[in-house]
């Protein structure tokens, strides 16, 4: 998976650099690591189901459905037996993002 705007950022640039969040962290989504103090190392590893990917309930979300329908997750590899997917931030920039967004705000 690739950020096309990190894509051109690099090209204009000429350098590669970390411009997946340049234009700013998703918000809302950092609201919701904040008020649920979720383990960013914890959520690089997590294993869910179909159900609970496909399922967002926005009176009280989870913040893993949200992180993988926005791309912030993806799919590393599936246990057919038990029907579980294992979850892990895409590339090395968005963890460096992610596990920074703390410190930022």
């Amino acid at each position: 998976m690739y950020n096309p705007f990190s894509l051109l950022n690099a090209f204009k640039r000429k350098e590669f650099g970390s411009y997946w969040f340049e234009t700013g962290p998703p918000t809302y989504l950092v609201e919701l690591l904040k008020r649920h103090h979720y383990n960013l190392e914890r959520m690089a590893h997590t294993a869910t189901s179909k159900q609970a990917l496909n399922g967002i309930d926005w009176e009280s979300p989870d913040l893993i459905p949200m992180l993988y329908l926005n791309g912030y997750l993806t799919i590393k590899e599936y246990d057919e037996e038990f029907g579980i997917y294992h979850l892990s931030f895409p590339n090395k920039e968005v963890k460096e993002d992610f596990t920074r967004i703390p410190q930022k705000e």
